[in-house]
This record gives C-alpha cells, structure tokens and sequence, in this order.
C-alpha cells in the first residue's frame, strides 16, 4: 500500500504499477494516487510506476515479505 505522487504532493490518479517477481501483478491507482496491493505472493520484485505525461519509475530488488510494507512513489514530470 502507498501512493503515487507529483513533485507538489498531489496523487496522480490513473497512475499504474507493474509488480514482476514471482507473481506479475498491475494495479491502477484511485483519484487520489493511492493503492493497496494485498494478495501478492511474498518474494523479490521489479516495480515500475507509470503515468501519461510523467517518467517512469523502476526500482528493481524490492523485497516484499508477507506483511504489510508502505511504498510511496513520486515521479518527475518528462
């Protein structure tokens, strides 16, 4: 769970992430930037952040146990 962010701090709604490790996963974001992703296997994922008009964000090596992490994104308008 976390959000997906401008540089002002405003959520971007829309916004998409892609989670590849030992379960391919996309979720959307809601209005406001937020997300939960609950049911993915735990294990070590690559996560790419997207939204039209922004530059992608990849962080690669992402432990997910199975509890509950916060991620929060911010991207950077291209």
């Amino acid at each position: 769970m976390g959000t997906v962010k401008n540089q002002s701090g405003a959520g971007i709604p829309g916004a998409q992430m892609l989670f590849e490790g030992p379960q391919t996963h996309t979720r959307n974001r809601n209005s406001n930037g937020g997300y939960q992703t609950l049911d993915l296997i735990p294990g070590t994922y690559k996560i790419t952040v997207t939204a039209f008009g922004y530059k992608p964000k990849i962080e690669e090596g992402v432990e997910l146990p199975a509890t509950t992490v916060v991620k929060n994104y911010i991207l950077e308008p291209q």
